[in-house]
């Protein structure tokens, strides 16, 4: 881990610690609620990271960050894992398992008002995905565990403070959705399933060859199907 990540990963907690203690002051909370929604944001991508285990060094520690924060993105890691790395293997192609999301949008103004509520579909598609092999499903289950217990531990807290569980959770994970449309989802609208011509090759799949660089930066002839860090482990 860099120590951008370690940094990132405090100011997701110091900042989720300063909401709960000014929720009762608005015009200091609200700045707050924002930015959290905005470092769930780099969550998911810290959450995808992990699976491609480019999080840190050691593939366990990829792995436990990647169920705690899957947790909070009520993202089963595991699927995940697998479902993306599928992802990235059909890229653009008819059995892109990421393609019902982007192939008939219902518009971009429609799929930014109800970004939040897309989060969740998507988030339950993967959840419902069948890329699991026999010897993880095991880690899926605690996977699913884990999300389950995130979400008893919000409800038991929506009893007591209500109002905290709105600031600290469910505005900023409107906000995230709303925030990663324009950091990430948003490219994908729009993008044709595949390229027109062998010469000049989609952008989106140059993007999702090689996850670690930007598609801006990545030269057309060092482009390959799959990435060296994909792998079925």
């Amino acid at each position: 881990m860099k120590w951008q990540d370690a940094a990132f990963l405090l100011a997701v907690s110091i900042n989720a610690l300063l909401i709960v203690v000014f929720s009762a002051h608005f015009l200091i909370v609200l700045p707050l609620v924002l930015l959290q929604g905005l470092l769930l944001s780099g969550l998911l991508e810290a959450l995808h990271q992990s699976l491609h285990y480019n999080f840190f060094r050691s593939r366990l520690m990829n792995t436990v960050f990647g169920l705690f924060a899957g947790a909070v993105l009520l993202i089963n890691f595991t699927k995940y894992r697998y479902f993306h790395l599928e992802h990235h293997r059909s890229t653009n192609a008819a059995n892109d398992p990421e393609q019902v999301f982007y192939k008939e949008p219902p518009g971009k103004l429609l799929s930014l008002l109800f970004a939040p509520f897309y989060q969740l579909l998507f988030s339950a598609a993967i959840n419902r995905s069948r890329y699991v092999p026999a010897h993880k499903r095991r880690e899926s289950a605690i996977s699913f565990l884990a999300i389950l217990a995130f979400v008893l531990a919000m409800t038991a807290l929506a009893f007591v403070a209500p109002v905290l569980v709105i600031l600290l959770y469910v505005i900023p994970f409107c906000v995230f959705a709303w925030f990663d449309y324009f950091l990430n989802q948003g490219e994908h609208y729009g993008r044709p399933l595949r390229a027109k011509t062998k010469r000049r090759p989609c952008r989106y799949r140059q993007r999702h060859s090689a996850p670690r660089l930007l598609w801006c930066l990545m030269p057309v002839s060092q482009l390959s199907p799959r990435s060296s860090r994909l792998s079925h482990d």
